[in-house]
């Protein structure tokens, strides 16, 4: 008697995909040990590290201060992993500006530091328990401040105790803040020997203390420079006497007052 074998059909496809299988196990090797070994090159070995760090800028912060600061922005010293372009700086409001280039041909860092510049002095309500900042021409509050005296600093003060300023912080939004920029920039304030601002929240309103000791009235309600430039106009007439003057009030617009 005959004996028949029957023969598997999809073994031919089975084979084929074994020896596929064979040859993909070491290329799929080859390709993680590349892989592995660039990823290594890129980020781990120390071709890549900062060679050179440079910060220029500088007035009152330290270098270590600025590296300390970037640390919550950067995971290691990698040269590829530092940002670059501008980079803000949260935990130092004394920062204005911080940008940083990278050179890949020597693998530096340059960073350029701006710190802001003092335009006056804010402080906080009432004067027995006063807290005083340095601000800014933005009115952000970053370095804290003895008290000033005389009218060579410009002074700002609250009025309330209820009103809550800190550092990093702005005193005024920008609505705000842009009239009483233009009060505290103009000529009257030399002309009249101002010393201080005390600002009323609640009026909008401004009063400006001189050293003479008659006070100004002025309004945050609406520009301030016409009346301005009306008193400005108005105390340099030769016939009139700032030492008789118990007030000027310009809180009206197109108006003013004086006693």
């Amino acid at each position: 008697s005959k004996k028949y074998y029957l023969m598997d059909p999809y073994l031919p496809n089975r084979k084929k995909k074994l020896k596929k299988t064979r040859l993909l196990i070491p290329l799929f090797i080859l390709i993680v040990i590349i892989g592995g070994g660039l990823v290594y090159w890129l980020f781990f070995s120390s071709f890549w590290q900062v060679q050179v760090l440079e910060i220029k800028g500088l007035k009152k912060l330290t270098e270590e201060q600025i590296t300390d600061g970037l640390k919550e922005k950067l995971t290691s010293n990698n040269f590829l992993l530092w940002p670059e372009g501008e980079v803000v700086v949260s935990n130092f409001p004394l920062v204005a500006n911080l940008q940083i280039e990278k050179s890949f041909f020597d693998r530096k860092i340059s960073i350029e530091v701006q710190e802001r510049e003092a335009l006056g002095v804010w402080c906080t309500y009432p004067a027995d328990s006063q807290e005083c900042w340095w601000f800014d021409n933005k009115s952000l509050l970053f370095e804290k401040s003895p008290k000033p005296e005389g009218s060579l600093i410009i002074l700002i003060e609250e009025n309330e105790e209820k009103v809550k300023i800190k550092i990093g912080k702005r005193g005024f939004s920008d609505k705000l803040w842009s009239k009483m920029k233009k009060i505290i920039s103009s000529n009257i304030v030399r002309d009249l020997s101002i010393y201080k601002f005390v600002i009323d929240r609640q009026k909008e309103e401004v009063v400006a203390e001189t050293v003479s000791g008659f006070k100004i009235y002025l309004s945050l309600r609406f520009d301030p420079v016409i009346n301005i430039k009306a008193l400005e106009k108005l105390i340099a007439k030769d016939d009139f006497d700032l030492e008789n003057i118990s007030y000027l009030d310009l809180r009206v617009k197109n108006r003013l007052y004086y006693k």
